[in-house]
């Protein structure tokens, strides 16, 4: 089966950002589509609760025709969660998610890291990218060369 690559925006910035061909169509968590906009990209999707994003960026990328799923701040889930759930929605065997570290809230930072064990991801080559650091979970019987 082909393998459809997404990229997730978490709450970091440029300093992130993969080169252009390394990730396909976003999914941004609110401060994460703050920062693929300084990358020079777009979100195809925001997703959150848009409570900690410049309503001037919420403006500009529904101007860009950029879809806003809104969700209530008392949620079950983080922004950079539901930004995942959405990529995997969309078909994306691949995730590729920018943002997830270094952060100002290290409960965030550790929120993000254990997505990528989560149960619901199964299947799905989910991993967080930071400059020239890549991480991924490895499960039972996986082998992985470094």
């Amino acid at each position: 089966r082909a393998i459809r690559r997404g990229g997730v925006g978490g709450a970091g910035r440029g300093v992130d950002a993969p080169e252009p061909r390394d990730v396909g169509p976003g999914v941004g968590g609110e401060a994460g589509a703050a920062g693929l906009q300084e990358c020079g990209r777009s979100p195809v999707v925001l997703v959150g609760d848009l409570g900690s994003i410049d309503p001037v960026v919420v403006e500009r990328l529904v101007a860009e025709g950029v879809n806003i799923e809104r969700h209530p701040a008392e949620k079950e889930a983080s922004d950079a969660e539901l930004a995942v759930g959405r990529a995997v929605e969309a078909g994306d065997d691949e995730v590729v998610i920018l943002g997830a570290l270094g952060g100002k809230r290290v409960d965030h930072e550790l929120a993000n890291l254990l997505l990528l064990v989560d149960p619901a991801w199964r299947g799905r080559l989910i991993r967080i990218v930071r400059g020239e650091t890549s991480v991924r979970a490895l499960r039972g019987g996986e082998v992985s060369g470094l």
